[in-house]
């Protein structure tokens, strides 16, 4: 059995059983996810994400980012785990994925949904990572933009993606949901405090 069929294998079981995988990828650094298949597209898998016994999110994975699935032991045990603390019943998949086909289908309907994913992205011969979080602002033919921030919570500039060089993407974590709406909440703030008239004298607001 060629390795691309044990994979297709592994993630059908994965779908069809509510079944938790570990993932190896093609991440230079060695990265591993463990999770639960919710959907197979032709390009792409939707993943549920395991973070010590709960679940946190989605992974949509390129199939050329996964080189292996482990499903032995260890995963036997926190599949059982999973079952015992209902953790399992908290898996869904969004309604939407089921008219994507494609990765550009993917950005499309985030992008239309206003939704702000984390998109990692392998270049130089996949052996430099770049991560960029924020709103997406175009998807064009071969490549799409994030207006995205740093770690620092500070804005930066647009930045220009290849689909080619997308590794994942992220949406739904706690990571995401939270750093998201602080930095929406402060676009609002902005906005609002520039529509704010400006009744203050400013000589006497700068007097001692």
């Amino acid at each position: 059995m060629s390795s691309s069929n044990r994979l297709e294998r592994k993630f059908q079981k994965s779908l069809n059983e509510r079944w938790l995988l570990r993932f190896s990828t093609i991440h230079p650094d060695g990265g591993n996810y463990y999770g639960i298949v919710v959907a197979i597209r032709s390009e792409f898998i939707v993943v549920c994400d395991d973070s010590e016994f709960e679940f946190n999110g989605f992974q949509i994975f390129p199939k050329q980012s996964i080189t292996e699935v482990r499903d032995g032991r260890v995963e036997a045990c926190i599949n059982r785990i999973i079952r015992s603390n209902q953790a399992l019943e908290t898996v869904t998949t969004p309604q939407w994925i089921s008219e994507c086909e494609g990765i550009v289908d993917v950005l499309h309907s985030i992008h239309r949904q206003d939704i702000w994913p984390i998109v990692e992205s392998l270049y130089e011969n996949k052996q430099k990572t770049a991560f960029y979080i924020g709103p997406i602002t175009k998807v064009g033919d071969h490549s799409l933009w994030l207006r995205c921030y740093d770690g620092d919570g500070k804005w930066e500039k647009r930045y220009e993606l290849d689909y080619s060089d997308i590794f994942r993407i992220e949406f739904g974590s706690r990571y995401e949901r939270h750093f998201n709406a602080y930095m929406k909440s402060r676009a609002g703030q902005r906005k609002q405090t520039a529509k704010k008239p400006k009744l203050d004298n400013p000589r006497k607001r700068n007097s001692k």
